[in-house]
């Protein structure tokens, strides 16, 4: 599953798979860790929420491939 970030110029990433806007990832305390703010709750699965914990890692980790 592609689970694919969008920069938003106000900070934090818009975070979608396929054609569903599923949230964002955005940060508490500027320069802290992301955390994820779901959106469409009804559409995602338990292996949209699995990709998007990885994803969500790796930003955490600094391996921003966006």
């Amino acid at each position: 599953m592609n689970v694919n970030l969008i920069e938003l110029k106000v900070g934090g990433f818009s975070v979608s798979i396929g054609d569903i806007d599923c949230g964002i990832f955005e940060q508490i305390d500027n320069g802290g860790p992301y955390s994820y703010y779901p959106k469409l709750q009804h559409r995602l699965t338990g292996d949209h929420y699995i990709a998007i914990g990885h994803k969500l890692n790796e930003l955490n980790k600094g391996k921003r491939n966006v």
